[in-house]
């Protein structure tokens, strides 16, 4: 492992600091591409390449050298997919995937690839549901990229994506029963230029908890 870790903190020492400049509800980060292009010539200089498998459970991206190949595995946990009613599946589980690639390539690597603001969201402790499936912890940053990837869908589905997310507060004990049909209620009757200060405040929501 030595020659692969030397060569690692030689990219560490050069790669410069990522610009973050998408934005999502409530923080910026450097999408995928953008990385990409940033650390491909540098991990060539120095030898190294890394490649990303996916399980059922988790994201794993391996950091190897070309010469020796030596490797360093990062095993990157994955929450299930939330599910929304009317969104296309292979959207929703596409920005799922897409934001572990991302976040476990800069675990990998040791760069920062988005904000801080991980103190935005209350940690949950696991409990076991009745079928003694492991819930899943609150996680705020899945949820405002799915505000961000449906803002622009039609209405119909901008409010079945807007239900789901409260579900998912509900379920966590965010928020309770009632608001939810208090929510439910008043969002049906709202028009598309309420829908987009609603999602403003969704997401200042999720940012609070």
């Amino acid at each position: 492992m030595k020659n692969v870790l030397k060569k690692l903190a030689a990219f560490q020492w050069e790669v410069p600091i990522i610009p973050k400049k998408t934005k999502g509800f409530g923080y910026y980060y450097a999408d995928l591409p953008t990385i990409i292009e940033i650390i491909q010539p540098l991990l060539q200089r120095h030898g190294l390449g890394f490649y990303q498998t996916q399980t059922p459970e988790s994201m794993v991206t391996v950091v190897f050298d070309a010469e020796t190949g030596e490797e360093i595995k990062t095993i990157t946990p994955m929450r299930e997919c939330i599910e929304i009613k009317g969104m296309n599946d292979f959207q929703v589980d596409g920005t799922r995937i897409t934001y572990y690639r991302r976040y476990s390539l800069g675990c990998a690597l040791g760069i920062a690839t988005d904000e801080d603001t991980d103190a935005a969201g209350e940690q949950v402790k696991k409990v076991q549901s009745n079928q003694g499936q492991t819930k899943m912890p609150f996680n705020t940053k899945i949820l405002l990229s799915m505000l961000d990837v449906s803002r622009t869908k039609p209405e119909t589905e901008r409010k079945n994506v807007l239900k789901s997310i409260y579900a998912e507060m509900v379920k966590h004990g965010k928020r309770s029963h009632e608001d939810m049909k208090v929510f439910s209620t008043g969002l049906d009757s709202k028009n598309v230029k309420e829908l987009d200060e609603i999602y403003d405040k969704m997401a200042q929501l999720l940012k609070s908890l």
